[in-house]
């Protein structure tokens, strides 16, 4: 629990001492429900945001009923039950799902009064074990991208950012990889997808190279996006761009190998009208591999 702490206030370093003690709190009250109601614990994540951090509480618990446990007072550990109402109270924003007999995720944010952008959810972490995570996603204007550098570590990681290196130019999907092979020669090479967001006209560009899965969830059925095989700086057979339609309120799914790939939209019901964070959160939970780098990135057209 205090190691969670000393990691949110570190990631907080720009953040006023009111904020800094905010994300203290709340790392506090998530990490004590963990302990008090979770018989096989659970775990908490931080995501850094340029407008303030998400902190994650997962488990695989019970579930809970979330608009009762809400209320101060509700209690069924003999605590006096103000826990997730104070985090509530302290989040700039919160979301929980909750599921009887799967467990609970929930996301808090903290921000400094600024706008806070959700557009954008993600879960990115490296191999249990690793300092350095060899996959790494980027979003630039209406392009997002997920690169998984082969393998882990430090040299995954390295080819890893030398396609985010390229990603910041202005280019078309096939174009970006196209300059991202020639770049990462060097590099052990990547497994790599990018997505072209055209939100107005309700569709995407979608071009990948490797094992990274992609997909479209709208009305609770599941659009696999297509990926050539081969490897981003060694070896290419083939790069080609694909149109998707992708109407309002729809989302995309965009993850690395870490993540197993065969979760079904109809076994999370109520979920996809969620904060794109916890649904990254919740697939991370079920789907995790647990030997290997991560990355999952869900973008909705809102």
């Amino acid at each position: 629990m205090y190691e969670a702490r000393n990691i949110a206030l570190r990631l907080g370093t720009e953040m006023n001492e009111t904020s800094k003690g905010k994300v203290t709190l709340i790392v506090t009250e998530m990490a004590t429900n963990l302990l008090k109601h979770i018989a096989d614990g659970g775990y908490i994540l931080l995501n850094s945001r340029s407008c303030g951090i998400d902190i994650i509480s997962v488990d695989s618990g019970d579930g809970m009923d979330v608009e009762v446990c809400l209320e101060d007072g509700y209690s069924t550990a003999g605590s006096p039950g103000i826990g997730l109402g104070a985090i509530a109270r302290l989040s700039s924003f919160v979301d929980i799902y909750s599921v009887h007999g799967s467990g609970t995720v929930m996301v808090s944010h903290v921000c400094e009064g600024k706008t806070c952008s959700r557009s954008t959810g993600f879960v990115c972490l490296p191999k249990p074990g690793e300092q350095a995570s060899g996959d790494m996603w980027g979003l630039v204007s209406d392009r997002v991208m997920v690169s998984d550098g082969l393998g882990h570590g430090i040299e995954a990681a390295k080819a890893s950012r030398e396609a985010l290196a390229v990603f910041v130019e202005d280019a078309s999907p096939q174009s970006l990889l196209t300059s991202m092979h020639a770049a990462l020669r060097s590099t052990r090479g990547a497994a790599i997808a990018i997505a072209k967001l055209d939100k107005e006209n309700e569709k995407l560009i979608f071009a990948g190279v490797g094992n990274i899965s992609g997909a479209i969830i709208f009305n609770q059925e599941r659009k696999n996006l297509i990926s050539h095989e081969g490897t981003v700086g060694y070896h290419l057979r083939r790069i080609e761009e694909f149109v998707y339609r992708w109407p309002k309120g729809a989302l995309l799914v965009l993850h690395s190998d870490g993540i197993s790939n065969r979760w079904l939209p109809e076994n999370y019901p109520g979920l996809w009208m969620q904060d794109p964070t916890l649904i990254a959160a919740v697939l991370y939970r079920d789907c995790f591999r647990g030997r290997d780098d991560v990355a999952v990135i869900v973008v909705p057209n809102a």
